[in-house]
């Protein structure tokens, strides 16, 4: 007869790693998990720029919607999304496809 033995479980031989998520203080997301488009426009579309009210309709789910106030129109082609070359402008706590939210 042939001898069996057990294994640990590969939890139990693997180091605990700290996580690598970062977090902020206090959070700037307006949503307390992810939700459809026309639901965050029921709850939140006043804190929604005109561009992004139509905009979040082309996804699925919502993730991330930050507390911070809706850009100013300027006037010009890009709704004060771009700079004068068309490049997109990051702010800090804005969104990334309604799914991550800019940190740095």
């Amino acid at each position: 007869m042939e001898k069996l033995h057990t294994q640990q479980s590969r939890d139990e031989e693997l180091p605990q790693k700290e996580s690598t998520v970062k977090t902020t203080p206090e959070s700037y997301n307006l949503l307390a998990s992810s939700m459809r488009p026309k639901d965050v426009l029921a709850k939140h579309a006043s804190h929604m720029s005109l561009f992004e009210q139509a905009e979040i309709l082309e996804y699925d789910l919502v993730y991330f919607l930050s507390k911070n106030p809706p850009r100013e129109n300027k006037g010009d082609d890009n709704l004060g999304f771009d700079d004068k070359k068309g490049h997109y402008t990051c702010a800090i706590h804005d969104h990334v496809a309604y799914r991550y939210e800019v940190l740095e």
